[in-house]
């Protein structure tokens, strides 16, 4: 069974988040100028990864997949009701360390001369290009419109080596649910707003998404 680690930039304004800039909504003298205030809220920052609001390309809506609290679903009733089923969304899972561990400046801090091969986001991923994870992260890494052509994208997805990221994934809880007859491969990926993987087929996994 293979789980999949992905990290994405912003896609969610964090209820924290709005509940402080509207504290300061008249306090210029410890929150900053009005228009600071202005930019933060065009602004979505988590972990340091910033995405201005204008570039969410996801659309609110309602959504009819069903969502399970962790702590309440067994693995007893995850087999016998939806692991061959239909999708389920589940929550509630601690990954708190490594969430810490994939914050922007950390990355940067522990990876930046990691050599990378990063993917162009058409079938079969056709494009391969060297490159490090620093530079990844400040040439390539940015938000795209659903204008952008997938063979001009390049994004970091999967292409990684397991032995060197080891320590990283190491920190990663995986879930407690499991397949008979399947064990766990992990994939990591790190991308923009806007960007997705192309459609393409494969076993059953689970997809664990970090500062969405």
């Amino acid at each position: 069974m293979k789980y999949q680690i992905w990290l994405l930039y912003h896609t969610v304004f964090f209820t924290s988040l709005v509940f402080g800039l509207d504290q300061c909504l008249n306090r210029d003298e410890e929150c900053g100028s009005v228009d600071e205030q202005r930019q933060n809220e065009n602004v979505i920052d988590h972990g340091g990864w910033r995405t201005n609001r204008q570039n969410v390309v996801g659309l609110e809506g309602p959504c009819n997949i069903p969502r399970l609290d962790a702590q309440h679903l067994s693995q007893g009733e995850f087999l016998k009701k939806y692991a061959y089923a239909e999708p389920i969304i589940i929550y509630n899972i601690d990954n708190s360390e490594f969430a810490r561990l994939t914050e922007r400046q950390k990355m940067l801090e522990d990876w930046r001369e990691e050599r990378v091969v990063l993917s162009s986001a058409n079938t079969y991923s056709y494009t391969r290009v060297p490159s490090t994870f620093g530079d990844y992260l400040e040439t390539h890494l940015r938000p795209q419109s659903l204008e952008s052509l997938g063979n001009e994208t390049l994004y970091l997805f999967g292409d990684i080596d397991p032995t060197t990221w080891k320590p990283l994934l190491d920190k990663y809880r995986q879930p407690q649910y499991k397949l008979p007859g399947h064990t766990a491969a992990l994939s990591f990926g790190l991308a923009g707003a806007g960007t997705g993987v192309p459609f393409h087929f494969h076993g059953p996994g689970m997809f664990s998404t970090f500062f969405e």
